[in-house]
């Protein structure tokens, strides 16, 4: 057989030009709502941060293993480039996210051309439109999935044509008829003995194009350590191909294998030891590890036959005690056992579940991941293994359905419209916030991590009885959660419901003794509810374990001068000044503890320095004014009771202390006009 030259078998025919961009169109259709999607959980943590949008912060991205969210220099440098090209508008990064997952879903489909495998096309356009990616398209922060695969694929197309002129280039062993029947067909045309003969030995190390694979793989690992598995999946490809591993096969691996350790041991740390990834929410046996690896790997093909797809998934209970869960690896070992036997007519199907499994082992339960607190499961983890089962799934329906050629392509095409419009659906849960946790406790209410965070984002919006009943959802999961416990005391607070504030500080206090922001709550809490002589013992507590603890010095201080020890409470505001020195509201009572020790100068300073911190404080102005004309200064006093009016029109004392000074100035007609204006403003 001629063998045709590279650059006729390296140019794409015009048909595939065809499908590849109808498939970036339907990519991008079945995405739209994404488009008009926000940024949701997380997402802070990798659109770059306000330190490290600098060249010295993108120097940082790649020095400093604590500067980013996680270590994927690569990643944060491409977060980096587009906060430069459009800030922190949602909409273009997930725009470069639904590209990236297009072109990521064309380079699947060429490198299973250039496999030679049945529904290569098929398969591509399944992974392109399938809702189970969507958590990693439409979610800004998975954008280390789709980056990484792009490079994972290119590096893997390159690297299979290398290979493919290796065995041109060597003369093929022949393969015995049951393995030979698996073999693509004529992936690697075979040249005479004569020919073979005359080649120049193959030198793999010596080839541009291996150190091209060599650069979009370290590429790939460093926007996401867990393309390091791609290595172990070329070795399965090739012997899935040859039905058997060559040192020609190993040898090139060596490097790859030794890149990804390093990048891979990297990620482990930083896991360990900056995100959190230890502690009792970890401390599983191996056993224990064993069955929920077993669990894992039969649930992701669950979601890919049936979507029923949610953020975050309820949180396993693994016991080795309890029997069923035995099923799950045993399950596992049985399927291996059979494919292994069975490969002595078709290797496909133990190449894709070896693929499968192995592009999984780094979230298979063995190491120890900081999303593993709230679930040990999540749809973006399969973003990269689930490859494998679909391109074995398109590859039978391929294959059965050649006979039936109309109804192949009638069936792809309803089944592809079917996943897109799927995909639409589920790429609308990522709207808003809001939306995004709304979404994620409809299927799943025992999510305590959206809990909180919904009533977090529902209390800073001033919906505080909302919130209050997402912190007693928590409660009901864990009641001995104290953080929890705190945050509902402080909506109790906002929502002056003093008493049950006080309730829920003093449950947090004998979760956590010896918390100093404790301490401090509790007080404010016990001063809101009258309980002043209890709180002065908890501000005390509370700067005995934090001597330096402004927000308690301050609030020391303000009861200090409501139970009538301003001496005591000018020593407090100057201690939290000390801390903050921007604190207008410690200024300010600062000024009212003078005032009442009768330093009306200091007075006068302190309110003046209140006012340079923030102009617009009512307060301020109206204390400084009593203040002024208790001095005789009667000009500036009412400059300042005139702003403070202004500051609040409807304020009745203000206007009748702005009247009392104007008729001590003469100014007889403007005070009138006060005295009236507060007159109507008090019997109103």
């Amino acid at each position: 057989m001629r063998v045709p030259p590279r650059s006729d078998r390296l140019k794409p025919s015009r048909r595939n030009l065809w499908i590849g961009a109808a498939l970036f169109a339907a990519t991008l259709l079945a995405y739209l709502p994404a488009l008009r999607a926000g940024f949701v959980w997380d997402d802070d943590g990798f659109v770059t941060k306000p330190e490290l949008r600098s060249l010295a912060g993108l120097a940082r991205i790649w020095t400093d293993l604590a500067s980013t969210e996680q270590w994927y220099p690569l990643l944060h440098s491409f977060f980096w480039l587009q906060h430069r090209l459009w800030g922190d508008a949602p909409l273009p990064y997930h725009f470069v996210n639904i590209l990236l997952h297009a072109l990521a879903a064309c380079l699947l489909g060429r490198v299973l051309l250039r496999l030679a495998i049945p529904g290569a096309w098929l398969a591509a356009g399944i992974y392109a439109l399938h809702p189970v990616y969507a958590e990693s398209v439409a979610w800004v922060t998975e954008q280390k999935n789709t980056l990484s695969l792009v490079f994972y694929l290119a590096a893997a197309l390159v690297y299979l044509e290398m290979d493919r002129g290796r065995a041109e280039a060597v003369p093929q062993p022949r393969s015995k008829p049951s393995i030979a029947a698996d073999a693509p067909r004529q992936p690697y045309p075979q040249k005479s003995s004569a020919a073979a003969s005359s080649c120049q030995p193959y030198v793999w190390y010596r080839s541009g194009s291996y150190w091209l694979a060599t650069m979009f793989f370290l590429c790939s690992i460093l926007a996401k350590s867990v393309t390091a598995t791609l290595p172990a999946a070329l070795l399965v490809v090739a012997w899935w191909q040859r039905g058997r591993l060559t040192r020609a096969d190993w040898f090139p691996m060596i490097p790859w294998l030794g890149l990804g350790a390093v990048i891979g041991l990297v990620t482990a740390w930083v896991e360990y030891h900056y995100m959190g990834a230890h502690g009792s929410a970890f401390g599983l046996s191996l056993v224990e590890r064993g069955l929920l690896a077993g669990r894992i790997l039969w649930f992701y093909p669950t979601k890919l036959l049936w979507p029923d797809l949610i953020f975050i998934y309820e949180h396993w209970k693994i016991d080795a005690t309890v029997w069923w869960q035995w099923l799950y690896p045993i399950a596992a070992l049985g399927l291996v056992a059979w494919l292994w036997k069975l490969r002595t007519r078709t290797r496909g199907p133990l190449a894709a579940c070896l693929y499968y499994a192995g592009s999984l082992v780094p979230t298979l339960g063995f190491f120890n991941v900081y999303a593993f607190k709230f679930s040990y499961v999540a749809d973006h983890w399969q973003y990269l293994p689930s490859i494998g089962l679909v391109v074995l799934a398109a590859a039978g329906i391929a294959t059965w359905g050649a006979r039936f050629p109309a109804a192949l392509r009638t069936g792809s095409a309803v089944l592809l419209v079917l996943l897109a419009a799927l995909t639409w659906h589920q790429a609308l849960g990522y709207r808003d916030m809001e939306t995004f946790y709304r979404t994620i406790l409809a299927k799943n209410n025992d999510c305590s991590l959206a809990h909180n965070n919904l009533g977090l984002l529902l209390r800073e919006d001033g919906r505080l009885d909302e919130a209050a009943g997402h912190f007693r959802e928590m409660l009901r999961l864990d009641p001995q959660d104290a953080d929890a416990i705190g945050k509902l005391a402080v909506t109790y607070s906002r929502l002056n419901r003093p008493a049950e504030a006080v309730q829920q500080y003093e449950a947090a206090q004998r979760l956590k003794p010896g918390e100093a922001g404790l301490e401090n709550d509790l007080g404010a809490a016990l001063v809101t509810a009258g309980r002043r002589d209890e709180a002065v013992a908890h501000f005390e507590r509370a700067l005995q374990l934090q001597p330096d603890f402004a927000d308690a010095s301050y609030n020391y201080g303000s009861l200090l001068i409501s139970v009538g020890r301003p001496a005591e409470a000018v020593e407090r505001f100057r201690s939290s000044l000390r801390l903050q020195p921007d604190n207008a509201k410690a200024e300010h009572n600062l000024g009212a503890a003078y005032l009442t020790l009768g330093r009306l100068d200091d007075a006068v300073a302190r309110f003046t320095a209140a006012l340079r911190l923030r102009p617009d404080y009512f307060e301020a102005h109206y204390n400084l004014a009593s203040t002024l004309g208790n001095q005789g200064k009667l000009d500036e006093a009412i400059q300042h009771l005139q702003e403070a009016v202004r500051l609040q029109p409807r304020h009745a004392g203000a206007r009748l202390a702005l009247a009392g000074l104007l008729a001590k100035a003469g100014r007889n007609g403007e005070a009138v006009i006060q005295r009236d204006a507060a007159a109507a403003l008090s019997r109103r």
